[in-house]
């Protein structure tokens, strides 16, 4: 076991340790240790599992799973900045924490019956885990990046002595109960026979252990979340008319506003007509219609009633009172509904982690041999080496690397190593670190594609408004896939903007995140189900590259046809499927289909696809302009390609641009 993997075992065994320390029901210890461990480069997702299976054994569920929110709103935030440029350091990730967490007990405490005791507990835990973050700082930093020949200096020492006493509380108290000095000798040695002699023994069997457990407890969680949803799945409460206890108790209202005060109350002889069924049948369809109409009610008790017209009013605002309330009992079940169908989303991508915990790995020992090995040659000392096989099939190599005796080294060094020793075309991950420094720092290095995809865009705003409604989007996904979208909002300029802008932002944000692309697409569409304009509505299409695999898989809704130029053929992909927004539910049009080098994808709004449709009658003339183009190729260049198609688009317009207009075209290559 190197020094790397010991480290990233005491992270994890301290998260679990400080994940049970409750004190009046609250756990500042365990998110404060959380947030430190990120900003200082720590294992973010064993530490955060561990810490949540430590709550697990003292808390409630509805406590532990607003504890994980917390961690993850602070994971998405802290990305959000750095893709800023903003550094938010130890303090602000235990701010930002803070006060997620405190958004989270506050939003369950305001679901739930609350005192002032609970309200003063969480102010209390917030201050308490900033507090607690800036005391872990110092140690944590020296446990994950101390070196052997540099002593601690007193703040880490302090610092580290209290991390591992606040993991001691951690502990079951029966460990302490009854033991003597003997007893905890005899474990000491064991424990330090058991270290010694660790290259004896089938040292995977406690790592297959734990990842075993993670893995039963992601599943857990996501049973759980799979089981809320369907608790709250529940639509038996929408109404869609009144029931007949209602309409006698907007009758009784009335006759307490009107019939009592009558003069003519005791010589009236219309009584048995107003609890009849001719009057229960008026007010059906007074509700129907939306209001009460005299014409439609028992001619007896038109004739007797000498107070008809503020009857009328009267039972008119009854009614009015009772469509709103029904709309209101209505609107909350879609809500809960909505709701419903979050969770079994998360539910959905819990239940894919624990599945993805099987695919990471440690490199054989030979070949971490190999490649430190190598590595030493060039004065790189690398740590940690594991690999990591992505949705798609690739290799993923983590690892820590810093120069030895002061030199710089370029990344892509590292990268013809590993190429060398693994006999694969490795290259460097995006986004991971392009120099290798004095610092220890950590690298992410992939698998390479054989192919590659060059994507070209035309655009065109309707004359008359400063801002397109039309976004697109083209960026690489967690499992190795890239994401090429395009959203058309409803009408145009700023308000078409903005709706599109939304979905594309959500699909984005949701697919970094790890959500399936149908997922997002059905989150979106909860999104837009809980906005106050639920008129609005945006088209989507969505293109998923898997440029190692070699196929794409188009997801459609309410936007135009895709085509695909493959081989000097022209194949047209187009579904039925509803926009996001325009309805409750919405299942997007997919199809999946294999690329090759020298294959063109072509994604239009519909803008430009009625433009192109003024070239003739059928769509078969669209089909000929493009095998026009795509035949000359223009240098094979999908920008030129895209420049002409939008050029030719205007000028069978007649020169007018009606609505706005974009073209994507994306060529697969060979690397």
């Amino acid at each position: 076991m190197n020094q790397m993997q010991r480290r990233m075992l005491v992270q994890v065994l301290l998260g679990f340790l400080l994940g049970r320390v409750v004190v009046f029901g609250i756990n500042p210890v365990a998110p404060a240790y959380f947030a430190v461990c990120y900003t200082a480069g720590g294992a973010v997702l064993p530490v955060a599992i561990t810490i949540l299976l430590g709550m697990s054994t003292v808390l409630q569920m509805e406590s532990v799973l607003g504890y994980g929110a917390g961690m993850i709103a602070l994971v998405l935030i802290a990305d959000f900045l750095d893709k800023r440029k903003i550094n938010i350091g130890s303090y602000g990730a235990a701010a930002i924490l803070a006060v997620s967490t405190a958004v989270m007990s506050m939003t369950r405490y305001f679901l739930i019956p609350y005192s002032g005791a609970g309200i003063a507990l969480i102010i209390l835990e917030s201050i308490l885990l900033f507090a607690v973050a800036r005391i872990f700082r110092d140690g944590v930093g020296y446990l994950l990046h101390g070196k052997k020949m540099q002593p601690p200096d007193k703040e880490s020492i302090l610092s580290c002595l209290l991390v591992f006493g606040s993991g001691v509380l951690g502990m079951p108290g029966e460990l302490f109960g009854n033991m003597t000095i003997a007893m905890a000798s005899m474990w000491i040695f064991l424990v330090l026979t058991g270290f010694m002699l660790g290259s004896c023994v089938q040292t995977t069997e406690h790592t297959t252990a734990w990842r075993d457990m993670m893995k039963h407890k992601l599943k857990d969680f996501s049973e759980s979340f799979q089981t809320l949803s369907k608790a709250m799945a529940d639509p038996s409460d929408k109404q869609f008319q009144m029931s007949r206890r209602e309409m006698r108790e907007i009758m009784q209202g009335v006759s307490q506003q009107v019939c009592e005060r009558c003069e003519n109350r005791d010589r009236c002889m219309s009584q048995p007509e107003f609890v009849g069924a001719k009057m229960y049948g008026a007010l059906a369809l007074a509700q129907e219609q939306g209001v009460l109409i005299p014409e439609q009610m028992p001619h007896d008790f038109l004739r007797e009633c000498i107070h008809l017209e503020r009857f009328v009013s009267e039972t008119n605002q009854s009614l009015q009172m009772a469509r709103v309330m029904m709309g209101l009992q209505n609107k909350m079940s879609e809500n809960r509904q909505v709701m419903a169908d979050q969770m079994e989303e998360v539910g959905k991508l819990v239940g894919g982690l624990a599945q993805d915990i099987d695919r990471t790995r440690e490199i054989p020992e030979n070949a971490e041999s190999a490649i430190a090995k190598k590595l030493q040659s060039k004065r790189v000392k690398a740590l940690g080496i594991m690999f990591y096989e992505k949705k798609d099939g690739r290799l993923e190599i983590h690892m820590r690397a810093r120069t030895i005796r002061g030199r710089l080294v370029i990344a892509k060094e590292v990268a013809a190593v590993l190429r060398e020793v693994l006999h694969k075309p490795i290259c460097l991950a995006e986004g991971s670190r392009q120099v290798v420094s004095r610092e220890m720092s950590y690298f992410v290095f992939e698998e390479d594609t054989p192919l590659v995809a060059e994507t070209g865009i035309a655009r065109r705003t309707k004359d008359g408004e400063d801002i397109s409604g039309d976004v697109f989007s083209c960026i690489p996904l967690p499992s190795g896939e890239t994401l090429v979208a395009l959203s058309d909002g409803m009408g145009s300029g700023l308000g078409a903007y903005t709706e599109s802008c939304r979905v594309i932002e959500l699909l984005e944000q949701m697919a970094e995140a790890g959500f399936s692309e149908m997922s997002a697409l059905k989150l979106i569409n909860s999104v837009y189900l809980t906005c106050e304009e639920q008129e609005k509505f945006a088209t989507i299409d969505i293109l998923i590259l898997n440029l190692y695999q070699g196929y794409c898989q188009l997801l459609k809704n309410g936007a135009s046809a895709t085509y695909l130029y493959q081989k000097g053929t022209l194949q047209r992909i187009e579904g039925q499927a509803l926009p996001i927004g325009a309805a409750s539910q919405v299942e997007p049009y997919t199809t999946k289909v294999d690329i090759l080098p020298g294959d063109y994808v072509i994604m239009m709004t519909d803008g430009m696809a009625d433009c192109l449709e003024a070239a003739g009658e059928f769509d078969e003339d669209i089909e000929e302009l493009l095998y026009h183009y795509l035949d000359k190729g223009v240098a094979g260049d999908p920008q030129g390609i895209a420049d002409a198609l939008m050029e030719e688009a205007v000028y069978l317009s007649g020169g007018q641009v009606g609505d706005d207009m974009s073209i994507l075209v994306t060529e697969i290559q060979e690397r």
